[in-house]
């Protein structure tokens, strides 16, 4: 049997924790390894914790080979980027940084297309927190406009866009009709980001993922099944620098 024990929050196999995610809405559960998470189970209410413990043992291999991938993909959490290379749109931006006597540090967009932050900058904690702010900044002003567009083009209606920094979901839409999307989003693919902005329209008919919602969504993106099994994976294009 393998070496495993459970609390209310967190199971543990060979060693590496899994934390429990109850998902009211969960009708199985789901593993998912994210980088800056670790192994996370979502499971349903009402959940097992016996059978999650038996089906953890039987993905054990899947677990191991996880946990190494992330491992490798992920660099040191003290390294401050010298070039972030974002695929929505496609550019590599250097960054540049300059010290400074100030309180804090403060970054510019440079005419050349660099990215410069001074003051402080030996601080990496102020350095990582402002190019997070400028992360989210950029991604605003790079998927709205696209959010806006493929509204316009299909038919959509929402009431506004917000941007956030999240750690395990690209997107989210509200009752009220607001899209948030993820900053994080402008590093992956076009074909991904587009596939989580049609996703999130379509939230604004259905809220729920019910077969109306798929056969809408299928609609306007017919190949959503494998975008959504890539996303699961598309943590592999995110820097730790972004946090999480």
């Amino acid at each position: 049997m393998a070496d495993m024990s459970v609390s209310p929050e967190c199971v543990e196999i060979d060693g590496i924790p899994c934390r429990v995610q109850v998902h009211a809405r969960a009708k199985h559960v789901r593993l998912k390894m994210l980088p800056h998470e670790g192994l996370v189970a979502v499971v349903p209410s009402g959940y097992d914790r016996a059978s999650l413990e038996m089906l953890l043992v039987r993905h054990r291999e899947w677990i191991r080979n996880a946990v190494e991938r992330v491992a490798i993909l992920q660099p040191d959490t003290d390294t401050l980027p010298e070039t972030v290379r974002f695929l929505f749109p496609d550019v590599n931006i250097q960054v540049l940084y300059e010290r400074k006597t100030s309180d804090g540090v403060a970054y510019s967009e440079e005419p050349e297309g660099s990215l410069l932050l001074s003051g402080q900058t030996g601080n990496i904690g102020l350095c990582r927190a402002v190019l997070q702010l400028w992360l989210k900044h950029k991604a605003a002003r790079v998927l709205f406009p696209e959010l806006s567009r493929l509204s316009s083009l299909h038919g959509f209606s929402f009431k506004k866009p917000g941007i956030r920094l999240q750690k395990s979901r690209w997107g989210s839409c509200s009752t009220s009709g607001t899209i948030t999307l993820n900053a994080k989003l402008i590093f992956l693919p076009p074909h991904l980001v587009r596939s989580v902005l049609l996703h999130e329209l379509c939230h604004t008919v259905h809220m729920n993922h019910s077969s109306d919602f798929r056969n809408e969504l299928a609609v306007i993106d017919p190949l959503w099944h494998l975008h959504d099994r890539e996303l699961k994976t598309a943590w592999r294009y995110i820097p730790r620098w972004t946090g999480a």
